[in-house]
């Protein structure tokens, strides 16, 4: 499937106006129309993580010069200094870019990395001093802290990937006591598969993604049966789920440290 991401969030958006259209046609009066209006407004706002526990602050971490070295690269707390390339990477792999033309939409995105249990670190290569991306956690309200990547394309398939990871788990080992994190990762991505492995990454199943209508994905499940090959069947036996599981939903890794 070509831009798997795009796809689900067209299938998703148009589900969603189908139902929305649906339920104002059969309202009463126009005090019916708002009320469906604003319940549909408030289920496609994104929501912030499971939580079930309180949330480590970071701020021993925080207030660090430099988090985390070896001789690849070195991790420093997010700051200003980086906030346009940082902010540049996140648009380049962002479903929708174009809302990334309006600033108070782009200051919302980096206000996002330094709210209260989440800790981001930028990327740079330890012999020039180059910012190469960022890596983070995304939330510290479950068990295991979900772990973030992205770099710069130029900075893709040399390594920096798995040191930057690796510094931050073992680095919070020390510093957090937190020693399990998950990934969660897109089926097609083959390049952040093998950075799991490398990681020494545990398959550890599916979670839906993108579309969480049970119904909804059925219906993709049979009308993308025929896209399933191969690779996909291998993948699906790694994870332990239905090849067609991997159509609508995303891989989660689990690491030790």
């Amino acid at each position: 499937m070509m831009d798997r991401n795009s796809w689900l969030v067209d299938r998703q958006n148009k589900a969603f106006m189908d139902e929305l259209l649906q339920m104002i046609e059969t309202a009463k009066d126009m005090d019916e129309v708002r009320e469906h209006l604003a319940a549909a407004l408030n289920s496609a706002k994104s929501t912030d993580a499971q939580q079930d526990r309180e949330l480590y602050l970071f701020e021993k971490e925080k207030s660090c010069e430099v988090f985390a070295s070896d001789e690849v690269v070195y991790l420093k707390p997010l700051d200003e200094t980086v906030r346009e390339p940082f902010l540049s990477i996140i648009e380049g792999n962002s479903t929708f870019p174009q809302a990334f033309e309006f600033e108070d939409y782009k200051d919302s995105v980096w206000q996002s990395h330094f709210k209260e249990g989440v800790f981001y670190c930028s990327v740079y290569k330890a012999q020039s001093n180059e910012f190469v991306g960022y890596c983070g956690i995304k939330g510290t309200g479950t068990e295991k802290w979900e772990l973030a990547i992205e770099l710069l394309p130029a900075s893709q398939g040399q390594g920096i990937g798995r040191h930057a990871l690796e510094l931050l788990m073992t680095g919070l080992a020390d510093s957090a006591g937190q020693h399990l994190f998950l990934a969660k990762v897109d089926p097609d991505n083959e390049h952040s598969q093998k950075l799991m492995e490398k990681l020494r990454g545990i398959p550890s199943g599916v979670e839906k993604y993108i579309i969480t209508d049970d119904k909804l994905i059925q219906e993709i499940e049979e009308e993308c049966a025929d896209e399933i090959d191969d690779r996909l069947r291998s993948l699906a036996d790694k994870f332990q789920v239905r090849p067609e599981a991997l159509l609508c939903h995303i891989l989660v890794y689990t690491f030790e440290r």
